[in-house]
């Protein structure tokens, strides 16, 4: 019986060396992996490995970023037109399905006179609309001169006496 303890207490000696030399390893490349260097380690091309790069990442801490608070929605436009309540649609130029058809000048008209009672009840004068002095008369502008036809920039240019007859066929 001495013989068979005897082998097992070999056997269970190598196998715990075995597996500490393999856990030294381990740890041994995972500390040169972290502190840049790798001599033991063989350097790869392309992307490491999961088990490589988990290893090789210290584990931090994430902690969250306080939240921010949800952007407020602007508040809805309405129509332009006195006496509409509906809500204005870009889709019809920022006036009502009602009024779509209406001239732009006369929505102008209305946004203006709109602003104008606002800033009155503000007690603020609204500014004025500048006017083209009428003392300069508009000039005439010179004719434009016409385009040049012919080859287009870039190509390479005919050959020389391309479009002359060639010696063989004139006699």
């Amino acid at each position: 019986m001495s013989d068979v303890q005897n082998i097992i207490q070999s056997f269970t000696a190598k196998l715990t060396a075995v597996i500490e030399a393999q856990a030294l390893a381990h740890a041994r490349s995972a500390v040169l992996v972290a502190l840049g260097g790798g001599g033991a380690v063989a350097k790869r091309r392309g992307r490491p490995p999961k088990a490589l790069r988990a290893s090789a990442m210290p584990q931090l801490t994430v902690t969250k970023a306080p939240a921010k608070k949800p952007r407020k929605k602007a508040p809805l436009q309405l129509c332009p037109v006195p006496g509409c309540k509906n809500p204005a649609a870009p889709v019809f130029g920022m006036v009502c399905a009602k009024h779509k058809d209406l001239p732009k000048t006369k929505i102008k008209r209305f946004r203006e006179e709109r602003k104008a009672k606002g800033l009155k009840a503000d007690g603020v004068t609204a500014p004025k609309k500048r006017v083209r002095r009428p003392g300069r008369p508009k000039t005439a502008k010179a004719p434009k001169a016409p385009k040049k036809r012919g080859r287009k920039p870039g190509s390479k240019p005919a050959a020389p006496g391309a479009g002359a007859t060639s010696p063989t066929t004139a006699k």
